[in-house]
C-alpha cells in the first residue's frame, strides 16, 4: 500500500511565489510548479514510494523551496520524510519568513494522513504574515 495524497497551496498573499529548489529521494509523486501566482492554489499529489520500502528505509525524503517574489527573499521550505518509526510527515519550514505563531527557522507539521488532503495557506506581507492548515474534509 502506498502513502498518497494531495497537499493544497494556498497563496493569499499579494507576492508570487518562485520555485528555488526542488528535490526528492524514493518519492514516486513531488512536482511542485514553478510559479504560484499571487492570490492562487495549486493541488500537488504526494506518493511516498511503495509500503515496503517505506518500512525498510527511514529515508524517503523531498523538499521543495519557494521565495515570494518582491517580499525582501522571504522564503518557506515544504518537506516530506518518513521517520524511524515509518509514518510520513509533511511539514513547512519557516526558513526567512516569520508569522504571528511561527519565528524564523520554526517548523509547522501539516498532520500528513494518509489517502487525505492537507492545506497550507499563507496570507499577509512580508512583515505580519499569517498561516492556516485546515485540514480540507
Amino acid at each position: 500500500m502506498r502513502q498518497r495524497g494531495k497537499l493544497n497551496l494556498i497563496n493569499r498573499t499579494a507576492y508570487d511565489w518562485i520555485k528555488t529548489y526542488q528535490k526528492n529521494y524514493k518519492m514516486d509523486r513531488w512536482h511542485f510548479p514553478e510559479i504560484i501566482p499571487a492570490k492562487t492554489s495549486v493541488e500537488i499529489d504526494i506518493e511516498w514510494t511503495d509500503e515496503q520500502k517505506i518500512i525498510t528505509r527511514s529515508n524517503n525524503r523531498g523538499a521543495a523551496n519557494y521565495m515570494l517574489f518582491g517580499s525582501r527573499d522571504r522564503c518557506f521550505q515544504i518537506h516530506a520524510s518518513t521517520k524511524n518509526n515509518h509514518n510520513c510527515d509533511l511539514e513547512i519550514r519557516f526558513v526567512n519568513l516569520k508569522t504571528s505563531k511561527h519565528p524564523i527557522g520554526s517548523i509547522l507539521n501539516l498532520d500528513w494522513e494518509g489517502n487525505g488532503n492537507v492545506n497550507f495557506a499563507l496570507s499577509g506581507t512580508a512583515d505580519e504574515f499569517e498561516v492556516s492548515n485546515r485540514k480540507k474534509r
